[in-house]
């Protein structure tokens, strides 16, 4: 068996400075690809992790390439909302072998800046260059992403961490039911799918991770299906987390303990990460 891990990061933080990592004690040492071991990921897509310059952290992740052969994709950061940098940034990332697609973090970003009209034409802009872009916001951005896909529905969408779900909150939680309508309402556009990913940031450090997560976990596949479901690892991000969640521990729980049958895993656990992100294609055996 094997799988595609659709999030990952490394970073070295003695070449590449990523601000945020400065109030991540945990985090701060380098992350590079010797440091994840996997006896079912085969290929990854690296995730930009919003450094000071995004360009030269993916073609730094290019470089690694050679000494890396899980590497599968690269999705980079560029300037979605500014038309002359985006345009700029997809040109010199267009000539990068492993680009795949675009993530600008807009998860802090205030009220109305998803539907800003320089944000939506970027989105378009990613359309007519065909470039998925991953969004990653929190579960009650989710509305205003909802908007946004509607003003771009032809550009592909991939919903980081299932949209940041209020995991802590609970299920039964007036959150969790303004997140499961966003939600809904997202997945009702075609061009939309979703990582299951990053749950372990947004849960309890106390009580069972998987017990915390599953209910969130089995809507999201209700409303998706899964042929639009990508499995992630969040890679270091959630594995700091008191949960310590090992790397391939994620992947066999979403294989073994949600009752998919075999034409329901293949998709979730790669299939899916290879047609979005149009990974150059290899044999892989049937998943078991």
């Amino acid at each position: 068996m094997t799988a595609v891990d659709a999030h990952l990061h490394v970073w070295d933080t003695t070449r590449n400075r990523h601000p945020w990592l400065d109030d991540e004690p945990d985090l701060r040492a380098p992350f590079l690809p010797q440091d994840v071991e996997s006896h079912l990921v085969t290929r990854a897509v690296f995730v930009q992790a919003d450094a000071v310059d995004g360009l030269e952290e993916a073609r730094w992740v290019q470089s690694l390439a050679p000494s890396w052969p899980h590497l599968a994709g690269i999705v980079a950061f560029a300037p979605v909302e500014d038309r002359a940098g985006l345009i700029d940034a997809l040109d010199a990332l267009a000539d990068l072998e492993h680009f795949v697609g675009v993530r600008r973090l807009v998860q802090d970003e205030p009220p109305g800046f998803l539907t800003s009209t320089g944000f939506v034409e970027g989105l378009r802009e990613l359309a007519r260059r065909d470039v998925p872009f991953d969004a990653c916001v929190r579960w009650h951005q989710l509305p205003e992403l909802v908007d946004a896909v509607a003003q771009a529905p032809d550009v592909q969408i991939v919903l980081d961490h299932l949209g940041k779900p209020p995991v802590a909150a609970g299920y039964d939680s007036d959150e969790r039911r303004r997140w499961s309508t966003a939600l809904r309402a997202l997945a009702q556009h075609p061009n939309v799918s979703a990582k299951l990913s990053g749950l372990a940031p947004e849960a309890r450090p106390q009580g069972p991770l998987f017990a915390q997560v599953e209910p969130f976990v089995r809507e999201a596949l209700d409303l998706f299906g899964p042929h639009r479901m990508l499995a992630g690892s969040d890679f270091p991000v959630s594995a700091a987390t008191d949960h310590h969640l090992e790397y391939d521990r994620w992947f066999e729980w979403i294989r073994d303990d949600l009752g998919l049958d075999d034409s329901e895993r293949s998709p979730v656990l790669g299939g899916n990460a290879e047609r979005i992100y149009r990974l150059a294609p290899v044999d892989r055996p049937t998943l078991r």
